[in-house]
This record gives C-alpha cells, structure tokens and sequence, in this order.
C-alpha cells in the first residue's frame, strides 16, 4: 500500500475490479446469446430433413444414415442444451453487474478522498466494505483480466501481441457453440450434396 496516499491504492484496486467485473458481465451475455443462437440454429437444422423429406427433395444420403444422423444430432442438442441452460448466464450476468455497479459506487465515494494522506477509521470501513462486495459475488476469469488490461492499456501497457492472445483466448471461450454449429450446417451440407 502506498504509505502517503492509501485511498489512492484503495481507489484504484476498487477501479480495476470494477472494470474486470464489467468485463466479466459482458462475456457472460456474449455467452447467453451464443447459447441461444447455437440452440436455435441447430433445431433449425433439425427441421430442415424432414421438411426435405415431405416435400419429396432429393437427398444424397441413404434414410437409414439420415433417420441415425438426425437422433444422434437430436440427443447431442438435447443436452448440450440441458447442460448450457444450468450454466444460467444470464443471471450470473446480472449478479456480476450488479456487483460492478456497487464497487462503482464505492470507486465514487473514494475519490474525493484521495488527497488524504492518512488511513483513518473511515478508509478501514470502506476497505471492509469492498471485501464484502467482493465476497459475496462470483469472480471474474483469466480472459476477463486481459480485457481490463486492453481497456486499461495506458496503465498496464500490454505488449504487441496481447490484443491477438486476448481475442484467440476470448474465441476458445465459444468453441463447443462453434463445433455443434458447424456440425449441423456440415450435415444439411452433405445431405444435399453441396459437399
């Protein structure tokens, strides 16, 4: 801590959560409408064999393959679906929001005060208040922090190739919607015939 100015350190402890906890919220909406565009895409998906199939189109596959295709693709939605929903983005997004709203309360109560010199019995309440904060709501990741660091970069002056990592890291976050996209568009794809 900075002997001559702790709520200056306070403050910007209080900053910098803040804005990993914004970053947090916001990957975490990224992840609910990912969820549900790869949820709806892939019943779209599912839908367009048998709609195929009753409007008598030509398929390249054999019915057996496509009626096994179609319950294998059917079950892996199911539960990917399942196991997505329990992950509840859209309230841990929420919470996490409200978390950063509170500590940006906090960030503004600080600030006036940061020309103190002295820790008094006021710095030791809001530095308890901010653990409190803290302790009550989920933490943010790894790829969260980078975000901070590319919004912040005046003051932690990530290196060159920071911003590429950050997005590959931030990408890999999204892979299973990406696979289970791809797989069912590759499935329309070769069912007719377009590969």
């Amino acid at each position: 801590m900075t002997e001559s100015k702790p709520y200056l350190e306070l403050y910007d402890r209080v900053n910098k959560t803040t804005k990993n906890r914004f970053a947090a919220q916001r990957r975490l909406e990224h992840h609910n409408k990912a969820v549900l565009w790869t949820i709806t895409l892939s019943s779209i998906f599912l839908l367009i064999t048998p709609l195929a199939q009753g409007f008598g189109l030509t398929l390249t596959q054999d019915v057996t393959l496509i009626d096994f295709v179609q319950i294998l693709l059917t079950v892996v939605i199911l539960a990917v679906s399942i196991i997505l929903s329990t992950a509840n983005f859209a309230v841990r997004g929420e919470r996490i929001h409200n978390c950063g709203m509170e500590l940006n309360g906090l960030a503004r109560r600080i600030y006036p005060k940061i020309t103190s010199a002295s820790e008094d019995a006021d710095y030791k309440d809001i530095n308890k208040e901010y653990d409190e904060i803290i302790r009550r709501y989920e933490n943010h990741t790894k790829v969260d922090f980078m975000r901070t660091k590319l919004d912040m970069s005046q003051y932690y002056q990530p290196p060159f190739w920071y911003r590429p990592v950050f997005f590959l890291r931030y990408l890999s976050e999204f892979w299973l919607y990406i696979i289970i996209l791809l797989a069912g568009a590759s499935w329309v794809a070769v069912l007719f015939g377009v590969v």
